[in-house]
């Protein structure tokens, strides 16, 4: 019903019995949809009116991401800047790049941080331009991931400084390279800015949530899928090369089909039965889907994932490589500042301070109450999704 309103399906509402706006309203809310279904369903007023309260919970949510993604927009525009004047080419992804370009009104996509793609060789430079205006990381680097530690500066979002659009390891073959030489001009706040290309935003979006998430994520961002299919600027045969090339044809399909079969995204029937993997892919989009809806369950992915895994050798590897990532990512991320005495002591010291910093959720999930089994199963299915996504396409 909530997605039929946000695609402006009346018929499809006709056949439900009209909506349900309390619980449309819960829901929305839930899954960070509130300023859609307010903006959508006022187009509807004159079949279906919102009952007072529920507009006005609705308005709500409109009015305070007007506001938030409005100052967000201000520190982004400021960064993009400081970033330029560095000489550092930046580009908008995920979130700020949807409520930038693609989303008919900025407050529709709600943010939490801007993420910035910046080159591997100026991923330093970027930093220094940030931390001189102000900013301030909020920990150290992790290795693992595709992004440095968050920066913060009191005011304004967080920014998460991408040299990647994919954790560490990974079984795909993404280069970001090409995805720089096919961007796009966009703008963030008003700031001339870079930003993916219809193509590579879907495929982005389809791995961060399909693989990145394992699909535990709120149902915004199966709407980020269906809202760049609907802009009608993707060129299909150029999605599905992509997705060949880089071995993301599961994520790719997972993601499309949800956007399809949750938001009724347009995209063409011929191109998902060839992207679909050989075999049944009934399982997998049925856990993705429930995935999504339970995503409030999710705890931290790498400890839910890692421990939900049945197979001991993957367990391992997953624990070993959170743990010990390899000496050139280490590096890599620390801005090839380290000696080899302080990688030694990175190293002697990562399994206490994991160990620290985890224990109480540890001790929980070990002595199995009731939110960490929740958890624990939907770990699991996570970890199902991922070997599902993860496993190679002839």
């Amino acid at each position: 019903m909530l997605a039929a309103i946000l695609r402006g399906d009346a018929d499809g509402l006709h056949a439900l019995g009209g909506p349900d706006w309390a619980a449309c309203a819960t829901l929305a809310v839930h899954h960070g949809l509130g300023p859609c279904l307010y903006l959508r369903a006022r187009r509807m007023a004159d079949a279906w009116p919102l009952p007072a309260e529920v507009e006005r919970e609705l308005r709500t949510s409109y009015l305070g991401a007007t506001l938030e993604n409005g100052a967000f927009m201000a520190g982004a525009a400021r960064a993009v800047e400081r970033l330029a004047a560095a000489g550092v080419p930046v580009a908008a992804l995920k979130g700020l790049h949807l409520a930038s370009a693609v989303y008919e009104h900025p407050a529709l996509r709600r943010l939490s941080d801007l993420d910035l793609l910046v080159p591997s060789d100026r991923l330093e430079a970027a930093r220094a331009a940030l931390l001189a205006d102000g900013y301030r990381p909020s920990g150290v680097d992790d290795p693992t991931l595709h992004h440095v530690a968050p920066l913060v500066k009191k005011g304004v979002a967080p920014i998460e400084l991408h040299r990647d659009i994919c954790p560490d390891p990974n079984p795909f073959r993404i280069d970001v390279a090409p995805l720089w030489e096919r961007m796009v001009p966009t703008t963030v706040g008003g700031q001339p800015a870079l930003g993916l290309c219809a193509e590579d935003l879907v495929l982005h979006l389809c791995v961060h949530m399909v693989f990145n998430h394992r699909c535990l994520v709120p149902l915004r961002n199966v709407l980020d899928v269906a809202e760049v299919v609907a802009g009608d600027g993707v060129r299909w045969d150029r999605l599905e090369e992509a997705a060949r090339a880089t071995g993301t044809r599961r994520a790719v399909f997972c993601g499309l089909a949800l956007a399809r079969d949750m938001f009724g995204a347009a995209v063409p029937a011929d191109v998902l039965a060839r992207l679909a993997p050989a075999g049944d892919a009934a399982e997998a989009l049925r856990t993705a889907r429930e995935n999504v809806l339970d995503h409030a369950s999710a705890g931290p992915m790498w400890m839910g994932i890692t421990l939900a895994e049945s197979d001991p050798t993957r367990r391992l590897r997953g624990l070993w490589g959170r743990v010990f990532a390899p000496p050139d990512r280490l590096l890599e991320t620390s801005g090839r500042r380290a000696g080899v005495a302080e990688l030694a002591w990175i190293y002697a010291t990562r399994p206490f301070k994991l160990l620290v910093r985890h224990r109480h959720r540890l001790a929980a999930l070990l002595r199995g109450r009731a939110e960490e089994a929740a958890e624990l199963r939907v770990a699991r299915a996570g970890a199902a999704l991922d070997a599902w996504v993860s496993a190679p396409d002839p």
